[in-house]
């Protein structure tokens, strides 16, 4: 995975799909939560946007996919609200989601023409079952380059979240019950209850304070790094890889389906998904994973978290998350990101409905989700307006939320 930019053919693709039997027709036929018009005429309402103004930010966590809206409502980008519902799922589906785990993000930059995947998976050292904690650098390079907000914006929120404002999720018990492990501060809990998240407080509120650089040196470091047995040297000097993507062959006409990574099989791992578009085409899909349920389950004494379990650096378990678009004008047409919570995924599959079929989100079928999915995709109008249909969906199992900011 940390090789340059590969192409990989359909044929690739197919035998990834063989290898874990897909969910097609089952997985990606989700529930449409949030659907919106985009044509080229200049007059909007609450229905109808400019092509170049519909946002939208889907997971499947509604206080996260919330927390992102806020941000792109306060004059954030696609990059900014994927970073603030980044952090506040860390607080919202810490079964899947660490602050000290890491993930993978594809970034469509509509004014370069470019797709850009930066890297920043949980990985570890040996055989140390522990993870470096690779989220905050990955998330900050990402925001770094394209970001509009201070980055201190996009903490708030979740930080807020973790102190005062935080609820019980649907997914982090659904999360516990698929699972059999019971995190201690959801002991007694249910769906809804108020819950303070101290741990996840804490550092989000020294990261606000000192900067992400200081999980990577000093007391934080030395802490980590004798909890875990990782060498601290290793910890200081891991920075995330920016590439290019990796394309198939299940491209269509001018539409391009590129990979943040090349699909692997694997034993599945636990991973959560976030798709952002803000103005202007520019979008964002990520997968987010602590490595485990909880990451190793077993909670640094003295910080309150658990360490991410380590993954495997080509990503194997995980399914890339994907953007499709028009590389020669620039043109966002969709993107997914697959979440796992324990079934392997037909993600070949989707993107045949989504590019050669040209399926919008919200025109799949509602059967029951077998694995989650956020998506976003824009189509041609088909009464040749000129304009495009964008609609987002979210898998309907995990009590998600697709939304837009107006």
């Amino acid at each position: 995975m940390r090789d340059q930019t590969k192409n990989i053919s359909s044929a690739t693709v197919d035998g990834f799909v063989a290898r874990r039997k897909g969910l097609l027709p089952r997985f990606f036929w989700g529930i449409l939560l949030a659907t919106v018009a985009c044509t080229d005429t200049s007059t909007t309402d609450k229905n109808n946007f400019t092509r170049r103004d519909v946002s939208v930010v889907v997971t499947e966590e509604a206080q996260a996919a919330l927390i992102g809206r806020t941000i792109m409502q306060k004059g954030g980008n696609a990059v900014d609200s994927a970073v603030a519902t980044a952090l506040a799922l860390s607080v919202t589906m810490p079964s899947r989601v660490s602050l000290l785990g890491g993930g993978v993000c594809v970034v469509h930059d509509p004014v370069a023409k470019k797709i850009e995947t930066i890297d920043f998976l949980p990985v570890g050292v040996g055989e140390n079952k522990a993870a470096t904690p690779t989220m905050m650098r990955g998330l900050f390079a990402m925001h770094t380059r394209y970001g509009q907000l201070r980055f201190e914006q996009l903490i708030g929120p979740a930080e807020k979240l973790a102190r005062f404002d935080g609820r019980v999720s649907r997914g982090v018990i659904n999360d516990q019950d698929d699972s059999g492990i019971k995190d201690d501060i959801y002991q007694d809990k249910q769906i809804g209850d108020p819950i303070v998240a101290e741990a996840q407080a804490g550092l989000l509120g020294a990261i606000r304070q000192k900067g992400v650089g200081s999980l990577y040196q000093g007391e934080f470091l030395q802490r980590f790094a004798a909890a875990t047995g990782l060498p601290d040297q290793s910890i200081r000097e891991w920075v995330p890889i920016w590439r290019s993507g990796v394309t198939t062959g299940l491209d269509a006409g001018n539409e391009q389906a590129i990979f943040g990574f090349a699909p692997q099989s694997g034993k599945t791992i636990p991973s959560l998904g976030v798709v952002t578009k803000g103005p202007g085409e520019i979008a964002v899909a990520c997968i987010l994973t602590a490595g485990g349920w909880f990451g190793t389950g077993d909670k640094i004494t003295d910080l309150g978290l658990a360490p991410a379990r380590a993954v495997p650096a080509d990503g194997a378990g995980l399914v890339p998350p994907v953007m499709m678009v028009n590389n020669n004008v620039g043109e966002f047409h969709g993107a997914l990101a697959v979440g796992n919570i324990g079934q392997d995924n037909d993600l070949p599959g989707l993107l045949n409905l989504l590019i050669r079929q040209r399926q919008p989100a919200s025109g799949l079928s509602r059967q029951d989700a077998a694995g989650t999915v956020s998506a976003i995709t824009c189509v041609r109008d088909a009464r040749g307006t000129g304009g495009r249909n964008c609609s987002a969906a979210i898998g309907n199992q995990r009590g998600g939320l697709a939304i837009t900011p107006q």
